[in-house]
C-alpha cells in the first residue's frame, strides 16, 4: 500500500487548497445541470415506453435528484463523495436500473469519482477509497450475477447460438466487466492527473528569487556567468536561467560586493 499512496501523492508534502467560494457556487450550477439534462433523460425514456417495468415516478426521480446533490459536494468533500456515488450507483442498479443506465447518470457517477480523486487532500486515503469502491462494485456483480437475476436479464437479450470467439452469455459478461474497468481506471487515471496539474512544489526558502541585477554605476565583469557585476550597488538577487549553472547557486550577497575576488573599484 505504500506504492499506491507515493502514486497518489502522499509523499510530495503538498496539500490542495479548499475550493474557493466561487468555485462551490460552481459545483452547484454543475449539480442543476445534472439534474436538468438527468430528469429530461427520464422523461424521454418513459415517453418511450422503457421505464414502464420500473418502479414508480417518485422512486426514479428519487434516485436522480440524490445523485445530482452529491455533485453539490464534489470539491468541499471529495472523498465522501466519490464513496457515496459508489453506494448510490449499486443501491440504485438494484432498484431502479434502467434510470441508473442513461447516460447523464453514468457521467454523473464518473465525475463524482473523478472529483474524489483530483480534489481529495489527504492523499493517503485516496487509494483505500477507491480499492472500497471497486472491491464492493465487483462483489456486487458476483452477486448479481451469482444469486439475483443478472444472468436472467442478459440472456433474454442475447442470440442464441454463437457467432463470435465467446458464447454469447460469457461474452456479455465479460463485456459488462470490462466496461466497469474502463469506467473506475479512466475516474481514478484522470483524477490523479488533475492532481498532480495542479500541484505546486513546495519552495525552498535557500533558494533565491530569480530575477536581474540592477547596477547603477557597477563593473561590468560578471562573477562566474551571474549577469551580477561586483560593485556594491547591485541587488542581493541573480538570474537563474542559464544552463551552466546547474543546481549551483551562489550565496547571498555575491551581487553586492561580497565577494572578494571582485573588489570594489576606486
Amino acid at each position: 500500500m505504500e506504492r499506491l499512496e507515493r502514486l497518489a501523492g502522499a509523499d510530495t508534502g503538498w496539500q490542495r487548497p479548499e475550493p474557493t467560494p466561487e468555485q462551490r457556487h460552481a459545483d452547484v450550477g454543475t449539480a442543476v445541470g445534472f439534474l436538468l439534462v438527468t430528469a429530461l433523460g427520464v422523461e424521454l425514456l418513459r415517453s418511450m415506453g422503457a421505464l414502464s417495468q420500473s418502479n414508480g415516478v417518485a422512486e426514479q426521480y428519487a434516485a436522480v435528484v440524490s445523485a445530482a446533490l452529491l455533485l453539490v459536494f464534489r470539491r468541499s468533500h471529495p472523498l465522501p463523495v466519490a464513496a457515496g456515488a459508489a453506494a448510490h450507483l449499486l443501491v440504485c442498479s438494484t432498484l431502479v436500473p434502467s434510470v441508473v443506465a442513461t447516460l447523464p447518470m453514468q457521467i454523473l457517477y464518473f465525475v463524482a469519482i473523478y472529483s474524489g480523486v483530483a480534489w481529495a487532500r489527504e492523499r493517503r486515503s485516496v487509494p483505500y477509497v477507491v480499492l472500497s469502491i471497486v472491491a464492493v462494485t465487483y462483489a456486487w456483480f458476483a452477486w448479481w450475477f451469482a444469486l439475483s437475476s443478472g444472468i436472467q436479464e442478459l440472456s433474454g437479450n442475447l442470440a442464441e447460438e454463437q457467432v463470435g470467439l465467446l458464447p454469447p452469455l460469457t461474452g456479455a459478461v465479460l463485456f459488462v466487466l470490462l466496461n466497469n474497468v474502463l469506467f473506475f481506471t479512466g475516474a481514478t487515471v484522470l483524477g490523479q492527473v488533475a492532481w498532480r496539474g495542479r500541484m505546486t512544489p513546495p519552495r525552498s526558502s535557500n533558494r533565491p528569487t530569480p530575477s536581474r541585477c540592477r547596477v547603477r554605476g557597477c563593473a561590468t565583469r560578471p562573477w562566474s556567468r551571474s549577469g551580477c557585476a561586483s560593485h556594491a550597488s547591485c541587488t542581493t538577487s541573480w538570474p537563474t536561467t542559464s544552463p551552466s549553472w546547474g543546481s549551483r547557486l551562489p550565496p547571498p550577497g555575491v551581487c553586492c560586493g561580497a565577494n572578494p575576488r571582485w573588489p570594489r573599484r576606486r
